[in-house]
């Protein structure tokens, strides 16, 4: 088969199963590699775990939506090896409420809910995505997850915080990111997403690396 008929193929392929729901997950893009710095970010699990997955996301992305209970579950399912670190990245010039569901996220991860926000946001975004006040829709979930709603106000109508999602939006495009979700796991780049036993397994995986470079480390060749 030709490289032509191979490729388009390929496209073919990608379009029946991205019909289908499919997302695929792929190393894409250039860097391929890139030292993120997460201080600002949203942690779930432990600074110490040998895998570091961070998700570079928009709220409003529906490939977001479809990668996120996945992932989730891997890392629920993984405690102890990874650790799971969210920046912002809201597309605004087409989904009108990228940044009011980013800011409702930071207003509830003040209270100590940014996951519980994170995961009501994306169950939640066939109703909310084409509306014309994402906001008021958002405060109800805000309510619902029984949030201080005089502080989660504050949070969202301050300036300082939209700006720290739009610092977190300039730095992801200064690493390449230029769609979502894009990911790096232990610093190598990825876009799109998988099922929870390819996020287990990319997981795992990680977790054998870093303790053979661990192992090589200690025992040098002489």
């Amino acid at each position: 088969m030709s490289g032509d008929s191979k490729f388009f193929l390929g496209v073919v392929v990608v379009a029946i199963l991205a019909i289908g729901g499919v997302v695929f997950f792929s190393r894409s893009g250039s860097p391929d590699t890139a030292n993120v710095d997460v201080k600002d970010g949203w942690k779930t699990g432990s600074d110490s775990a040998p895998v570091k997955i961070v998700e570079f996301g928009d709220f409003q992305c529906g490939a977001c939506k479809l990668a996120a209970e996945p992932l989730r579950q891997a890392v629920e399912s993984r405690k102890n090896k990874v650790q799971l670190v969210y920046l912002h990245f809201p597309i605004i010039s087409i989904h009108q409420n990228a940044m009011s569901s980013a800011l409702a996220s930071e207003a509830a991860g003040e209270q100590g809910k940014f996951w519980e926000m994170y995961d009501q946001l994306y169950v939640t975004q066939s109703q909310w995505e084409k509306i014309s006040d994402g906001a008021s829709f958002f405060r109800q979930i805000a309510q619902s997850l029984k949030l201080d709603m005089n502080k989660y106000d504050n949070t969202v109508s301050d300036r300082s915080v939209e700006k720290k999602i739009n610092s977190q939006l300039s730095y992801g495009t200064s690493l390449g990111v230029d769609r979502t979700p894009t990911l790096f796991v232990n610093n190598k780049k990825y876009t799109g997403g998988r099922t929870v036993e390819q996020w287990q397994q990319l997981i795992d995986d990680e977790v054998a690396a870093v303790k053979k470079n661990a192992s090589g480390s200690q025992n040098p060749t002489k």
